[in-house]
C-alpha cells in the first residue's frame, strides 16, 4: 500500500485497478477516518482497469478525503461508475460545504479557509493538475450546510499523443 504512493512509475501510466487505488487510499487514512469518528461509504465493485499514473490518483483520493475529514464531514461516498470511454469518481460528503463565495478560488494555489498552519492550499490545486494531465476534468458541487460533491471524469485509455504522466511532475 504505501510504496504505491512512494514508488514513482518510470513508465508514467500503466493500466491497473482503479477500485485498487481507492482501496490503498482508504487503507493509508484509516486511522485518520477512524479519528475523525467518520464513516466512508464505498462498495468495491468489479475490476474497473483504468490507464493512468496510480501514484497520482492515489494523491487525489487523499487530498479530496483529507479535506472532506478536517471540514468536519461525518459520512463520506464514494461511487465509481463507467461508461464504454471514460470513468465517474464521485466523493460526496456531509460537511459544512462551500459558501458561494469561496467556490470559485478553491482550485487557486495557495488558497486555503484554513487557519494558519492548518493547510498550504495546495491539495486542491494539485488534484486539479493532477486530472488535467490524465485528460480528465473535475466538477465541484455544494450547498452550505449539506456538503459537497466532487465529480471525477476520466478517460479509460490516455490518447497516444498524451505525455506521460507523474505525480512528481505536477508542479506549481
Amino acid at each position: 500500500t504505501f510504496l504505491g504512493y512512494s514508488r514513482k512509475n518510470k513508465e508514467g501510466l500503466s493500466l491497473h485497478d482503479l477500485h485498487a487505488d481507492i482501496e490503498s487510499t482508504l487503507v493509508l487514512l484509516k486511522h485518520f477516518v477512524e479519528e475523525s469518528n467518520a464513516h466512508i461509504h464505498w462498495d468495491r465493485k468489479s475490476e474497473l482497469t483504468l490507464e493512468a499514473d496510480h501514484g497520482a490518483l492515489n494523491q487525489v483520493f487523499t487530498n479530496l478525503l483529507q479535506n472532506s475529514l478536517q471540514a468536519g464531514s461525518r459520512n463520506i461516498w464514494i461511487e465509481v461508475d463507467r461508461d464504454e470511454s471514460t470513468c465517474r469518481i464521485k466523493v460526496r460528503d456531509d460537511g459544512p460545504g462551500i459558501p458561494p463565495e469561496v467556490l470559485p478560488r478553491i482550485f487557486e494555489p495557495f488558497f486555503t479557509t484554513k487557519d494558519v498552519g492548518k493547510g498550504s492550499g495546495l491539495g486542491l490545486n494539485i488534484v486539479q493538475r493532477i486530472i488535467k494531465a490524465h485528460q480528465g476534468e473535475i466538477l465541484v458541487t455544494s450547498k452550505v450546510g449539506q456538503g459537497s460533491e466532487f465529480t471525477i471524469i476520466l478517460p479509460l485509455r490516455q490518447p497516444a499523443e498524451s505525455k506521460p504522466v507523474s505525480a512528481n511532475a505536477v508542479s506549481i
